[in-house]
C-alpha cells in the first residue's frame, strides 16, 4: 500500500517469465527516447522540440528482447468538453537493434477517448509514429530521431509557444466537433569526447503542429545549443550552456 504525500516517479515490479519480462506499476513508457543531454529547464533534452518522450507512466509492460509493449491509461486532456470516457487502454510499443556501431529505433503509440459536448459526441483519437538513429564512432557520437502524429499531445510532450510548457499539441473543439492537430516533430544532437574531463555537444530541435482545418496556421517552436559537461571527479560535475527556444504560435 502507498499513500500520497511525495512525489513518485518510478515505482513498479518487474518477473521475468524466462522467455520475457512483464512490468506492472509506473516508469518510462517505450516511447521514450533521450539522444539529447540539453541541460535547461530541468534537464530539457530537446523532449518538447522535436524528442520522444511519453513520460512516466502507470502500465502493463511485456518486453520480448528487443520489443516493448506496454498498455496505459490514455490522456485525455481536451479543452472545452463537458466530459470524457475511455474504454480502452492506450498502447505503446518499441523495438530497438544495434548493428555493430549504429543503432535504430522503430515506436509507434496509439490512443482513443470519447468526449461529450453537450448532447453531441465525438472521439479523440490520437497516433505517433516514430524513427530513432544513434551511432558511437571513437570519441564521437550522434542520436536522433524523427516522427508524425495525431492528436500527439495527448501521447507526448509538445512545445509550439516557446516557453517550455511541454502542453500543446491536443485536438480542439469547433462548435461540437474535434478539430484534429497533426503533428511533425525531428532532432538530432552530436558531442565529442575530448578526455576524461571534456565532453561537448551541440543539438537542434524542431516541432510543428496545425489544426486540421480550412484557415488554420502553423504553430511551431525550434531550439538549439551548445555545451560542456566538465567532470570534476566521478560522479561530480558541470555543464556550461548556451541555447534558444524559439516560439512562433498562432502566426
Amino acid at each position: 500500500e502507498y499513500g500520497t504525500g511525495v512525489n513518485v516517479r518510478k515505482l513498479y515490479g518487474e518477473w521475468n517469465f524466462g522467455g520475457g519480462k512483464f512490468l506492472v506499476g509506473q516508469t518510462y513508457t517505450p516511447l521514450n527516447w533521450f539522444y539529447s543531454d540539453q541541460v535547461f529547464g530541468g534537464d530539457n533534452d530537446l523532449l518538447a522540440q522535436g524528442g520522444l518522450y511519453s513520460g512516466r507512466e502507470g502500465m502493463l509492460q511485456l518486453t520480448f528482447g528487443d520489443f516493448k509493449v506496454a498498455l496505459l491509461a490514455p490522456n485525455t486532456t481536451i479543452a472545452g468538453a463537458t466530459s470524457t470516457e475511455v474504454k480502452m487502454p492506450g498502447v505503446e510499443a518499441s523495438y530497438s537493434m544495434k548493428m555493430d556501431t549504429v543503432g535504430f529505433k522503430l515506436g509507434v503509440g496509439y490512443q482513443k477517448f470519447d468526449v461529450t459536448v453537450g448532447a453531441v459526441d465525438d472521439d479523440v483519437t490520437s497516433y505517433i509514429l516514430a524513427l530513432g538513429v544513434n551511432g558511437n564512432f571513437g570519441a564521437f557520437y550522434v542520436g536522433g530521431n524523427v516522427y508524425w502524429g495525431q492528436n500527439a499531445g495527448n501521447m507526448i510532450a509538445i512545445d509550439t509557444n516557446g516557453d517550455n510548457g511541454w502542453d500543446e499539441g491536443y485536438a480542439a473543439l469547433n462548435g461540437t466537433a474535434v478539430v484534429d492537430n497533426d503533428a511533425m516533430g525531428a532532432m538530432i544532437a552530436a558531442g565529442f569526447t575530448l578526455n576524461d574531463m571534456f565532453n561537448f555537444e551541440a543539438g537542434y530541435g524542431y516541432v510543428e503542429t496545425e489544426y486540421d482545418i480550412a484557415g488554420s496556421t502553423k504553430d511551431k517552436a525550434q531550439s538549439y545549443y551548445l555545451n560542456a559537461t566538465v567532470t570534476l571527479a566521478p560522479g561530480v560535475f558541470f555543464v556550461p550552456e548556451i541555447g534558444v527556444i524559439d516560439g512562433d504560435e498562432n502566426g
